[in-house]
């Protein structure tokens, strides 16, 4: 599965990213040489604004997006790699990028909301910073925009 690395300019389009299961780094403030070293150790693909980061690292995969909103960079994305945009999605947290594992309903009872916990029905938990999720209106929210973003890029999955 390809691997990415969001540059400082990038969070938004990194948590899109995670949110459809794919492993994106992101640092705010790394800098260029440590953001090159670390793709080029672990085979990251570079995902950047910086028309000038592919010829000062040579050996790193980057891709230049030229868009500014994080949707349509999505959008370039998932044309340019051909990215599946279900079979891992809401697997991974969104913040620190760690994998999500599926929690029993009753466990979180005391950390979401009552009329969530009422009209929701899956709960994880992220593995590396401990962050709760649900199905609620975020989430459905987040999989109508994933639906639309299928819908303008006919032939992805």
């Amino acid at each position: 599965m390809l691997r990415f690395f969001a540059d400082d300019h990038l969070g938004k389009l990194a948590r899109w990213l995670r949110l459809l299961g794919y492993d994106t780094l992101h640092f705010p403030a790394i800098a260029d040489e440590l953001l090159a070293a670390r793709a080029a150790a672990e085979s990251r693909i570079v995902l950047t604004r910086d028309s000038s980061l592919a010829r000062r690292f040579p050996d790193i995969e980057v891709m230049r997006l030229a868009d500014e909103d994080p949707f349509r960079q999505l959008a370039a994305v998932v044309r340019e790699f051909h990215l599946d945009c279900e079979r891992a999605l809401f697997t991974r947290c969104m913040v620190c990028n760690s994998l999500l594992v599926d929690v029993e309903k009753e466990t979180c009872r005391e950390e979401v909301p009552p009329e969530a916990f009422a009209r929701c029905h899956r709960f994880a938990r992220c593995s590396g910073c401990g962050k709760l999720y649900w199905d609620g209106t975020h989430y459905l929210r987040m999989t109508a925009r994933i639906a639309q973003l299928k819908e303008e890029l006919p032939g992805i999955e």
